[in-house]
């Protein structure tokens, strides 16, 4: 039995129905060396695409601020919604609307679990990130760098 000489390589057992010629990866080396053509801003970042990188430097920071208001945010709700179906069972099985009773259980519940501070706080980076994000979404990449 053939053996493998390397951990990622199986040995060839037939190798006559395998055609001479570059192999793949050999192929795939040469193309990477080779500048790439018809992208405009392909080979510059301070080219077509300086705006939208600029604007992804600033939303990397307020993606970070966003995941660290949202977990205060999130435990808050998780604590919310379960004292909340402990006391008046699951929404879909009441059948009818809230109750001014609910209403004022509801009020407290989120209080003492500072859901409306922790949603506020959500709330303050989410409008800080959105106009960003969507500048973003609105710009044409032109470039690989443009992508990252």
């Amino acid at each position: 039995m053939i053996e493998a000489d390397r951990v990622h390589s199986t040995p060839r057992t037939d190798s006559s129905s395998i055609p001479e010629g570059p192999s793949r990866r050999g192929m795939l080396a040469g193309l990477a060396v080779l500048p790439v053509v018809g992208i405009p801003g392909a080979a510059s970042t301070t080219g077509a695409d300086a705006e939208l990188i600029a604007l992804g430097k600033r939303l990397e920071p307020l993606v970070d601020a966003y995941y660290t208001a949202r977990q205060p945010w999130a435990l808050a709700m998780v604590q919310y919604d379960r004292e909340l179906k402990a006391r008046f069972g699951d929404p879909a099985d009441r059948n009818y609307q809230d109750t001014p009773e609910i209403v004022a259980a509801a009020k407290e519940i989120s209080a003492r679990f500072g859901l409306d501070k922790a949603a506020d706080q959500l709330s303050a980076v989410w409008e800080e990130l959105k106009p960003v994000a969507v500048a973003i979404d609105a710009m044409p990449c032109m470039s690989i760098e443009g992508l990252s």
